[in-house]
């Protein structure tokens, strides 16, 4: 293995999520930091050995970023189109949709455009550890407060509804696995507890 150090920030990262997009061979790149913010990069799959300067910066949250999850949710014209989500410590669960141009060229503020994003202040009754996309229009969340939540992300990407909240027995959550072909959520804190999922 070789390591190639690509950029430093001034906050610690606390989550990373990475995109491929397909048709150019370029690599989307979303850190969560301690502050709250989600960093983004682009850069082409062949060449990542120079430092780099973000993309683009966005606000999701006040404090700490603890999980992303990214998935492309379509193509618009000449740009693809990404979903994130992200659950903090501030107890928010957030999600952006992002155009990002799919081509070879060089990044710059031109070459995205975040074109919706809401936040739910109060998603958990304690800091949210994980966030998923289930697919474009669901995400599952959950915290220390030892629920596990279902949300629909509303067809303009402007609204998130609760679907179904179910008690975790395991305590001090600290991840959680989602197989989306057996519609199966693995739990991980002080042990590991199974769910099935019945409502998307």
């Amino acid at each position: 293995m070789r390591g190639e150090l690509l950029f430093a920030l001034e906050r610690p990262v606390l989550s990373i999520e990475m995109v491929v997009l397909q048709a150019s061979s370029q690599l989307f790149i979303i850190a969560g930091t301690t502050d709250g913010s989600l960093v983004m990069w682009l850069l082409p799959m062949t060449d990542y050995s120079l430092p780099l300067s973000p993309l683009g910066m966005h606000n999701a949250h006040q404090v700490g970023t603890n999980s992303i999850s990214a998935s492309v949710a379509g193509i618009v014209e000449d740009r693809v189109r990404l979903r994130i989500c992200s659950g903090g410590d501030d107890q928010s669960l957030s999600t952006c949709t992002v155009d990002v141009f799919d081509r070879e060229c060089q990044a710059s503020s031109h070459s995205f455009n975040i074109v919706s994003f809401v936040r739910l202040d109060v998603a958990s009754a304690s800091a949210l550890k994980g966030a998923k996309l289930v697919d474009s229009a669901h995400i599952l969340s959950i915290g220390y407060s030892q629920r596990l939540a279902l949300w629909r992300l509303s067809e303009e990407a402007t609204t998130l509804e609760l679907l179904s909240m179910t008690d975790v027995d395991v305590a001090d959550i600290n991840s959680f696995a989602v197989s989306q072909a057996n519609n199966l959520i693995a739990v991980g804190g002080m042990g590991v507890e199974l769910f099935t999922m019945t409502e998307c």
